[in-house]
């Protein structure tokens, strides 16, 4: 009887292998067929892509372009004022104009600082051709490359030193790559990668290059799901994902002693309804798949018309950045946000009062003095104009950290320092005085705490202004001065 029973086990421990066996070898049968069917797609598709030659302007230079400043080649670059994100001219007058970006504006070749240069071009190097990438970012220590079939095998590639991971599609979408020029979230002419319903069914979606990485904006017909979706496939091994309070995700890494470094954001999606209007209540979600990459979720506010709509994100490298932080008195504990790209001034229901600091440090790291000051101004991008308001600068008093300050640290301030009106897509306060406050004699020894930025506080009225590494538009200072007697006798 032990020795039947033995055998009953056995032959149903056989059975149990053999229908696992049967099962795995299905599974691995049905993976194959799903590859060969996503790999005949591909064929398909690229074989009606039509590469366009892309002619560069060799004269354009994208800080210019983008914000607007005047240049007709005619003045030269002073290399002395010139970094990452600084970049100074010599003015007929043998006066200086400085501009100091947020972000950067500039990159390392050769030993020397060059202008980012967003534009789309062709891919030149065989390696990536051959594997389909064909367009790619015209300039940059931030590669990013363009394939001409935009699916879960191959898609939209942002790399650095540090950092590598590729946009792609949902099993089963795919789309062919189309270039074209076109407006972008905040009406700017950008050269954009578009594909056709890889998001969702209903919509369209355009890539192009910012200076840390990739923006994305999907173009919705009424036919587009409030759920659209991407994958994530992070190729740098011993990295992890997380969101922050902000809203935001990281992309990090740790060592040893437990020390983080953040080397990727995925920025919350900003929807542009058919009228204009802005909505920022949605949300993004990254889980990991069994085949190792990240399912991207965009959960998009329910209440929003997607129809005519466009939903802006951006996949972005970490770097350097101006730093600032947002104050929620309705979120009076939240830390972590110094990484989101926009920031909400003013009263809203669901963030309550908000306020921006900022902090600037360009004055101590050329050590100007305030005799060499001409003029100072200070531009940032508002996305939601209103003539009915006003912003107002006022004095830090105290230091803040940008890192986890919040509402309740309760911050002190000083007088205002600026005011203007609100009614334009880019504010400028003059800061002019403060500047040179902050300048002193030029040995740096003033501490600087930088600004709180301010909007009316009443009736639900706010503003959505850009922040910190926004890569649609990046927040300037504009300083004109003149250099010291003894430098210009020196030159």
């Amino acid at each position: 009887m032990k020795n039947k029973k033995v055998k009953i086990l056995i032959f149903c421990l056989v059975g149990v292998l053999v229908c696992a066996g049967i099962t795995v070898a299905a599974i691995t049968a049905v993976n194959d067929i799903t590859l060969k069917n996503i790999e005949k797609t591909r064929i398909k598709l690229e074989s009606e892509v039509v590469v366009e030659p892309i002619k560069l302007d060799e004269n354009y230079v994208h800080y210019f372009e983008q914000y607007g400043i005047a240049y007709d080649g005619s003045m030269k670059v002073d290399k002395d004022y010139t970094s990452y994100a600084t970049v100074g001219f010599i003015n007929n007058d043998n006066s200086r104009t400085l501009f100091a970006f947020a972000s950067d504006v500039n990159y390392k070749s050769d030993g020397k600082f060059v202008p980012i240069d967003i534009r789309v071009k062709n891919t030149t190097q065989t390696e990536q051709q051959e594997k389909g990438y064909v367009y790619s970012v015209a300039g940059n220590n931030v590669d990013t490359l363009f394939n001409k079939v935009f699916d879960s095998q191959k898609g939209i590639i942002i790399a650095d030193k540090d950092l590598s991971f590729e946009v792609l599609a949902p099993k089963g979408s795919a789309g062919k790559a189309t270039y074209e020029v076109r407006k972008n979230f905040i009406d700017m002419d950008r050269a954009m990668i578009g594909y056709s319903d890889v998001a969702a069914e209903g919509t369209s979606t355009y890539f192009y290059p910012s200076n840390l990485g990739v923006n994305c904006e999907i173009v919705c017909s009424e036919k587009a799901s409030h759920k659209l979706s991407f994958d994530l496939l992070v190729n740098t091994q011993g990295v992890k994902v997380r969101q922050e309070p902000g809203g935001y995700w990281i992309i990090y890494e740790s060592n040893k002693k437990g020390w983080e470094t953040i080397l990727g954001v995925i920025q919350m999606p900003i929807i542009k309804d058919a009228e204009g209007n802005f909505i920022r209540t949605n949300d993004i979600k990254l889980h990991k798949k069994p085949d190792g990459k990240y399912a991207v979720k965009l959960l998009l506010d329910k209440n929003a018309d997607l129809a005519g709509a466009t939903v802006y994100l951006a996949f972005e490298i970490r770097k350097g950045n101006q730093p600032d932080n947002a104050l929620y008195s309705g979120l009076p504990n939240l830390k972590h946000a110094y990484l989101k790209n926009h920031v909400v001034i003013g009263q809203s229901e669901d963030l309550g009062i908000g306020r921006l600091m900022m902090l600037f440090g360009v004055e101590s790291d050329y050590l100007f003095s305030e005799d060499m000051i001409t003029s100072v101004d200070f531009f940032i991008y508002n996305l939601t104009p209103n003539d009915t308001m006003t912003v107002t600068a006022y004095r830090a008093l105290e230091e803040w950290c940008s890192l986890v300050g919040n509402w309740n640290c309760n911050y002190k301030i000083g007088d205002s320092v600026s005011t203007a009106k609100a009614g334009e897509s880019v504010i400028k306060l003059d800061i002019t005085d403060e500047f040179k406050f902050w300048c002193g004699d030029g040995n740096g020894d003033i501490e600087n705490y930088g600004l709180q930025l301010r909007a009316d506080e009443t009736d639900n009225n706010h503003l959505i202004l850009f922040s910190g590494d926004n890569t649609l538009f990046s927040n300037y200072t504009k300083i004109v001065f003149n250099k010291k007697a003894e430098e210009e006798k020196q030159n």
